[in-house]
């Protein structure tokens, strides 16, 4: 199997059908070919900077990109970026904050179920998503109010937000940890030593901070731990370049790419090479505009 096979795995025919869908009712005609050259684009951007997006289309040979200025042109990329789609009228739930969303996450985690043992007692994590609109979920006492529902939640807090602060030793070697209950309000304090001191307010039950330790006990009994940080770490390299301008959209090509690197880790060769999120990238955005290329060819041809 391909990389590109590989990633189309998580970033599926379903997925990009149903954006091609949800974006003909925003009156974008587009169809799969134009959107891969999108997303080919997209991922070429990000381990291709710029200072700005229009720079990729420039005359001067210094500053263009001439795979993405060839692959398509700088208004034809511009309109598909403000009129792309991921729901549809129809998705609108009032009652549900993340209605625009659900549906291709629904589609994305079918996907990733092809791949794995799932049980009720295993723990998922959630991929940390940047948000600046507003929202009644954005609250100081959101961590206390949502205890009150049998919620679990965890999260840092600055010494200055605190009445009762741990006192450690200026020489404290790095792991020691201190932990206060509040009774009334159910809320553990817990301060760690890492490189500064960071202290977590949580309502989960138990003391003990989780530390790299647990990954190699977890892996003494054959078991993986992963989260939030493996994500953000693969793909923090090229989370830039056009991008940037709107985060909202990149996050399935992300995770396809992430999940796309993790998948082919096992399955290599003793004398193949172990690929890199970076390669991948370059291997999909190459395959995508490439075959953007020679479909234009073929329609002058024809011409």
């Amino acid at each position: 199997m391909s990389d590109v096979e590989l990633f189309e795995l998580f970033y599926s025919s379903e997925i990009k059908n149903y954006i091609i869908e949800a974006s003909q009712i925003n009156g974008l005609q587009i169809s799969v070919g134009e959107l891969n050259t999108f997303v080919g684009i997209l991922l070429l951007s990000s381990i291709n900077i710029r200072n700005n997006q229009y720079e990729y289309w420039e005359t001067d040979s210094l500053v263009n990109c001439p795979d993405i200025s060839s692959a398509m042109s700088r208004n034809r990329f511009k309109e598909i970026k403000s009129k792309l789609k991921y729901s549809k009228p129809t998705d609108q739930n009032n009652i549900d904050k993340a209605w625009k969303v659900l549906e291709i996450l629904q589609l994305f985690r079918n996907n990733i179920q092809q791949f794995g043992f799932f049980s009720t007692a295993l723990s998922v994590a959630e991929m940390m998503v940047r948000f600046f609109g507003r929202t009644c979920l954005r609250h100081p006492h959101l961590v206390i109010h949502l205890n009150q529902f049998g919620l679990k939640s965890t999260g840092t807090v600055r010494r200055d937000r605190v009445k009762e602060k741990h006192v450690f030793q200026k020489k404290a070697p790095r792991g020691t940890y201190k932990v206060s209950h509040e009774r009334n309000s159910g809320m553990n304090f817990v301060s760690v030593i890492d490189s500064k001191e960071v202290s977590i307010l949580s309502t989960a039950a138990g003391a003990r901070p989780i530390t790299p330790d647990l990954v190699i006990h977890l892996n003494k009994f054959g078991l993986k731990s992963t989260g939030t940080v493996r994500s953000d770490r693969m793909c923090d390299r090229f989370k830039r370049g056009l991008y940037s301008f709107d985060s909202g959209w990149c996050e399935s090509y992300h995770m396809s790419i992430a999940n796309a690197v993790i998948l082919k880790k096992p399955c290599k060769q003793d004398d193949e090479r172990e690929m890199k999120t970076i390669e991948l990238c370059k291997e999909v955005s190459r395959e995508y505009l490439l075959k953007s290329r020679l479909d234009d060819l073929k329609s002058h041809r024809h011409e």
